[in-house]
């Protein structure tokens, strides 16, 4: 069973996207697979109270929404955390009764294996954590995740991190044994690196393409990069895409009319995975503007497409991006990721595509990355015997 923080639909394509793929992944495999989520977040349109399920390609998923946390704010997260492990409860329960009783549970996120922990201590159902979350990737923790990391850390069975970087942060802050598994990348990425054209740009209207993916928030930093575009000085040579959506919207559209960029930098807004994948392979490089992350999928996923990255150095990337398919800058630094830009523009026929791409399968495909669980998952459950 995988504790999810949700699975993509019509309305949140992207949102609990690495657990799909992993769910789809193991039961393409073999596994019987349930997903589980306490849909927790605050958004601007109606969902009904109560318990969900639906069909998702063979694969059940049940979702629990009563409340969004952030209305719990003055009565403390405390509380709203034994209400939702509460629904949790119900929701295992029911998988229980109608599809499977769980060998072993996987959750993702700190806040979804703090619950799966609790599961733990009434059903005695084994844990595996993994975690991605970049506000645990800190050297200093917000009391509410150093309280969480105390409950959970220490009582999985297997704590995974997607990063070496935010193992080792794990290590430090909770003193656990931590091991390191990737995320995977979705078969729809996944190609030989080949684009349309190989002769030329395949580009944005024939002009050298950025792609950049990733939420419209502060965290990934897409003024700093919209900054960077307009400091290299491409005139209309290249073009910058971003998809995503979020509050920061706003904010950078006017920015990039303040910097006289519209026939450039394109926002594009939420796209499917479909769309992502066809948009990477006509693209020539990916752009990561990003302040912290703790693996980047989206990264991958550009790899995966045989682009070559340029990409700040945010905690999550650092060992993955090299001379051979990429180029590292400091976060922040638009002056730095400006003349990153530029290099790439001028010098990106140094990078071979197809050997991009064949690393990142060979590192972070379905296959890959599901062996490695299972290992894991085998580990446990021989302990448990």
């Amino acid at each position: 069973m995988i504790v999810s923080r949700g699975y993509p639909s019509a309305k949140d394509p992207q949102f609990g996207s690495f657990e799909r793929d992993q769910a789809e992944a193991l039961a393409r495999a073999g596994h019987q697979v349930a997903v589980v989520s306490v849909d927790r977040r605050f958004r601007f349109y109606w969902r009904k109270p109560g318990v969900s399920r639906r069909n998702a390609g063979g694969i059940p998923v049940y979702t629990s929404f009563l409340l969004p946390n952030v209305l719990f704010h003055f009565w403390g997260e405390r509380l709203y955390f034994r209400i939702a492990v509460r629904q949790l409860r119900r929701l295992f329960s029911l998988v229980e009764r109608e599809y499977m009783h769980p060998d072993i549970i996987c959750s993702h996120y700190l806040y979804n294996s703090a619950m799966a922990v609790e599961l733990k201590k009434r059903y005695g159902v084994p844990v595996v954590a993994v975690e991605h979350w970049s506000e645990v990737n800190k050297d200093r923790l917000s009391p509410l995740v150093r309280w969480l990391g105390k409950r959970t850390y220490p009582h999985a069975d297997a704590v995974l991190a997607v990063s070496e970087q935010l193992s080792e942060r794990i290590r430090k802050h909770f003193g656990c044994s931590v091991s390191v598994t990737g995320n995977m990348v979705n078969e729809i990425f996944l190609s030989d690196g080949r684009r349309d054209a190989e002769s030329g740009s395949a580009g944005h209207s024939g002009r050298f393409t950025f792609v950049n993916v990733g939420s419209l928030v502060s965290l990934k930093a897409q003024d700093v990069l919209i900054r960077a575009f307009s400091e290299a000085s491409f005139g209309d040579d290249a073009a910058l895409l971003i998809v995503g959506e979020g509050k920061m919207r706003g904010r950078l559209q006017r920015l990039i009319h303040f910097l006289h960029l519209e026939n450039n930098v394109f926002l594009l807004g939420r796209k499917g995975p479909e769309d992502i994948a066809e948009l990477l392979r006509s693209s020539d490089a990916f752009v990561l503007s990003s302040r912290s992350e703790t693996f980047s999928v989206a990264l991958s996923e550009g790899f995966a497409a045989g682009l070559p990255a340029v990409a700040t150095m945010c905690g999550g990337v650092e060992g993955r991006v090299d001379r051979t398919n990429g180029i590292l800058v400091p976060v922040d630094d638009v002056s730095a990721l400006a003349q990153a830009m530029r290099d790439m523009y001028l010098h990106h026929d140094r990078y071979d595509r197809d050997a991009i791409a064949r690393d990142c399968r060979e590192k972070y495909s379905p296959e890959v990355i599901v062996e490695k669980l299972e290992r894991v998952f085998n580990q446990v459950l021989n302990r448990e015997e």
